[in-house]
């Protein structure tokens, strides 16, 4: 699970003749033939094998194999692109000129918002692992990002008042001096 949905799930059918048939019976692999759909929910069905195996026992059986991938596209589409377009969205803030302050701020403050409840719908989704997911380190970069943007905007407002101030206070300081000089 930690690559996914690049992941791919191997599924195995075990075939044992048991008891006192065994003795009497040969199992021989020849052919397999599967006439459903290649596309299961989630998953697609990448490969088929069929191959005689030696058990834990030491009895002798069949082994059916099967491959599985994830829809990748699907998943692309539902949770990658959206995160994607947030972000860019994001990035425009901050080529917005002028005092936008309290836009950008609200603009990133609701990208967090629909990217935690994208996260939130995507992680409950999943397998519950021990280990942390591609896909999961991917969206919590995702969410860090407007805050980030918040962080350096909230900076440059700050910046830019004191600037202000200071501005204000030297202007004010030089039409003291010019009435003072008349």
């Amino acid at each position: 699970m930690t690559l996914y949905p690049f992941d791919t799930e191997v599924c195995t059918i075990d075939i044992i003749v048991d008891g006192t048939n065994y003795y009497f019976t040969q199992i021989v692999p020849s052919r397999i033939s599967y006439h459903g759909h290649k596309q299961i929910s989630e998953y697609t069905i990448t490969k088929w094998q069929l191959s005689n195996k030696i058990f834990e026992d030491g009895k002798s059986g069949i082994q059916v194999e099967m491959r599985l991938g994830r829809n990748v596209v699907s998943i692309f589409l539902t949770t990658y692109l959206p995160t994607i377009l947030m972000n860019i969205i994001n990035q425009f803030t901050n080529y917005f000129t002028g005092d936008y302050f309290e836009a950008i701020v609200t603009v990133n403050i609701t990208c967090m918002m629909v990217l935690s409840s994208l996260y939130l719908s995507t992680s409950t989704s999943l397998p519950q692992t021990a280990s942390i997911k591609n896909v999961e380190i991917f969206l919590l970069v995702s969410l860090i990002y407007p805050f980030v943007i918040i962080l350096a905007n909230i900076f440059l407002h700050i910046i830019r008042s004191q600037k202000n101030l200071i501005e204000t206070f030297v202007e004010e300081k030089d039409e003291k001096l010019s009435i003072c000089e008349r």
